[in-house]
């Protein structure tokens, strides 16, 4: 089976022994739990209120335009439509074709860090919105015949459609079966909205559900007075109400990265070989499913009061930003160079013939995904230490981050054994 290899890092490149990078990173969680333990006098009682401050004014009016948002939602559904061009008529060779990396791995990790920095930007420039909307204008302009999701649903939909993008990502490479997905989820989107309204794309969209989950740590919000304003990002996810399917969404994301990182290893091959197990998309599949499964237990035990769980965005989003870290280090000249000629003509539509870009490090690789994956960790620790003082004394708060707190210290140990190639 052929796999798109991109951007992984190697921790060993860096001339550290990992038996120390482990204790290091290990250790910063219980540190970090210590100093927040011994101010937990300031930070007892309800959670202090959301200071947020307003962007300058000429901040505000130009990223709030209502012409700023058309010139990105157009933006984007051309690119929409130039990838589906390249995927139906461009080479067949997975080298040349970009379609299929910019869609199950470049977009994913745009979208990702795009969420975490700005709030849930897919939601503004969706192509699956803007081509609702044009239709529901032209078919049903007062939406009469919408029916909106029971709330019982929660992002159950959008757990579905998460699970199969997922499963996509590890067994499509070539670009025609990407064609073939993104016209099918295209349309079954399209129909969706129609059926059930705008609502639909938050809780049923797949990178629309993990851009607006991750976005909920975002710096950027709105104020009361409905103007683009910033704030802490811990006093936020501290409001945050968990929905129905929540813990499965973190779980399908945790997952599926996990399962991503692993088979970027030699252990990956060697465990194969060893069980006698062919390199095919259906043992891929029966691991991505074991690694969500996994992943839900740990998560579940991690988050025994329902008010935890938002303040494990922070980790999955550095877990997945991590993972998004190489790709766009390394690969983006790729992509590029194949963008230059699509369609296999003999294009040059950019001139890429300077001298060649030598390959990010894979220790400088390494370095920056293990330092988001810690700042993400630190940031749940620091949230779920805040979510829990609000409400309990500070012993009672201590034991119900116990299990959160464990689950960090894991999390950071497997992404370091991961990158080093020790498991």
């Amino acid at each position: 089976m052929t796999v798109i290899a991109h951007g992984a890092g190697d921790l060993t490149a860096l001339g550290i022994p990992i038996s120390v990078v482990l204790l290091v990173a290990a250790s910063t969680v219980p540190a970090l739990a210590g100093l927040l333990s011994t101010r937990a006098a300031r930070s007892r009682g309800p959670a202090p209120a959301a200071s947020v401050k307003p962007l300058p004014r000429f901040a505000r009016t130009v990223l709030d335009a209502p012409s700023t948002r058309a010139v990105a939602r157009y933006l984007v559904l051309a690119a929409f439509v130039g990838l589906l061009a390249v995927a139906a008529f461009g080479t067949e060779r997975v080298t040349g074709n970009p379609a299929p990396r910019l869609a199950l791995i470049v977009v994913w990790g745009l979208v990702a860090l795009g969420s975490v920095l700005l709030g849930p930007v897919w939601g503004v420039v969706s192509p699956f919105r803007t081509l609702t909307g044009w239709l529901t204008r032209l078919t049903d302009p007062r939406e009469s015949a919408v029916t909106p999701l029971p709330d019982r649903l929660g992002v159950w939909p959008g757990v579905a459609a998460l699970g199969i993008w997922a499963v996509a990502a590890e067994v499509l490479v070539s670009p025609r079966p990407t064609l073939v997905l993104l016209l099918a989820y295209s349309t079954v989107q399209i129909l969706a909205g129609l059926s059930y309204g705008r609502g639909w794309f938050a809780r049923g969209e797949a990178l629309e559900v993990y851009s607006t989950w991750l976005g909920r740590m975002a710096p950027l919000t709105r104020d009361e007075d409905g103007h683009l304003s910033l704030r802490n990002p811990l006093s936020a996810l501290a409001r945050v109400t968990p929905v129905p399917g929540i813990r499965a969404l973190l779980a399908v994301i945790l997952g599926w990265e996990l399962l991503h990182a692993a088979t970027e290893t030699e252990r990956w091959l060697v465990s194969l070989a060893a069980l006698g197990l062919p390199r095919s998309p259906w043992v891929t599949i029966l691991a991505l499913a074991v690694a969500i499964a996994l992943a839900s237990m740990v998560v579940r035990a991690a988050t025994p009061k329902d008010f935890l769980v938002p303040a494990l965005i922070p980790l999955v989003a550095g877990w997945a930003l991590a993972h998004h870290v190489g790709p766009l280090l390394v690969d983006t000249r790729a992509v590029l160079a194949d963008l230059a000629d699509p369609f296999a003509r003999g294009w040059a539509l950019f001139d890429l013939s300077g001298p060649p870009i030598e390959p990010t490090a894979p220790g400088a690789v390494a370095l920056a995904q293990l330092l988001v994956l810690l700042t993400g960790v630190l940031l749940t620790v620091a949230a779920a230490h805040r979510m829990s003082v609000s409400r309990y004394d500070l012993r009672a708060a201590r034991a119900v981050q116990f299990p959160l707190r464990a689950m960090s210290v894991l999390v950071i140990l497997a992404g370091i054994a991961l990158q080093a190639g020790a498991i």
